[in-house]
């Protein structure tokens, strides 16, 4: 691991991937379909949520 990193508190390849795969078993992975990206505009629109 070098000292030269733009972000001094950055995570190694290692430790992202290992946050990653805990994500992955902790959350369902949804896939984005057009009803989704509907759903989403909608709340964008009617509750100012950022999408």
């Amino acid at each position: 691991m070098t000292s030269d990193r733009k972000f001094p508190n950055a995570l190694s390849v290692v430790e992202a991937g290992n946050r990653i795969q805990n994500y992955r078993l902790a959350w369902e992975v949804v896939e984005v379909t057009g009803a989704i990206v509907l759903e989403a505009f909608r709340g964008v629109k009617e509750y100012q949520l950022s999408f």
